[in-house]
């Protein structure tokens, strides 16, 4: 996964508790400092992992995660206190609840080096790298991606995360989620941080909610690797399909029709 370092310094709270992942452990399982240094060696390749330790001089020290050579505050490490909650809307490879309400909360972000970067793919793919080897090696109950409000399985947030980082398709069901509108439409949630838009599918009736998924998937991908549509454009689906978007009134919302 590339070099991973720990420091410890004083901490400005800047970023916003919507940005970052979190893992969730019961509450009398959260890490340590310690328990992070002692985790290295499960955390990475062996041979390119190193924590360091910098005591900073601060009275509030917190702990900061080096990955793939960017920057990540840790939030929630003992003896601080827990980080803050995030309630998850959206559930992958989990049981709604997983015991949230007894819970202890250790957030990974962007560090200060990196505000107005944090949505950038590579800052994404350092963070949430170092999150699924970290979940997995510390225990943790769940993984929580608090810009979609998904909690995912640990085991299965690995999958995800090891096959996008591998060359595989961005984890649109896990970075991003999709709910299901009174109308049949389909609508993202959690795009908006890595675009600046939501899109709307809508489907004509004979689409079921599986094939609506799927292409609502395959736009999730289209769209991170292009970004925001200004525009009237065409676009296809998996399936063939003739599709149009087009930015509502509202820019950051797009909607997606079948073309005619």
């Amino acid at each position: 996964m590339g070099l991973l370092a720990i420091s410890v310094e004083k901490s400005p709270w800047w970023a916003s508790d919507a940005i970052g992942l979190s893992l969730v452990f019961p509450g009398d399982a959260r890490p340590s400092l310690r328990d992070l240094r002692a985790a290295a060696p499960r955390s990475a390749d062996l041979d390119a992992v190193r924590f360091t330790l910098d005591s900073g001089g601060g009275p509030e020290p917190w702990v900061e995660l080096l990955a793939m050579g960017l920057g990540f505050e840790v939030l929630g490490v003992l003896p601080e206190a827990s980080a803050p909650p995030c309630e998850p809307q959206h559930w992958f490879g989990l049981d709604q609840g997983f015991g949230l309400a007894r819970a202890e909360w250790m957030t990974l972000r962007p560090g200060t080096h990196l505000a107005g970067a944090e949505n950038l793919l590579p800052v994404v793919r350092a963070m949430v790298g170092a999150g699924a080897h970290l979940a997995e090696a510390l225990g943790a109950r769940g993984v929580v991606w608090r810009p979609a409000r998904t909690a995912i399985g640990v085991a299965q947030f690995g999958r995800l995360v090891t096959a996008w980082l591998a060359g595989g398709p961005f984890p649109a069901l896990g970075l991003t989620a999709l709910r299901r509108g009174p109308d049949g439409s389909m609508r993202s949630e959690g795009l908006h941080f890595f675009t600046g838009q939501e899109f709307v599918l809508h489907s004509p009736p004979d689409c079921d909610a599986g094939r609506a998924g799927r292409i609502a998937v395959r736009l999730i991908n289209d769209l991170i690797q292009r970004g925001a549509i200004t525009g009237a454009e065409d676009l296809d689906g998996p399936g063939g399909e003739r599709l149009s978007a087009e930015p509502a009134d509202d820019p950051r919302t797009l909607n997606v029709r079948w073309r005619s």
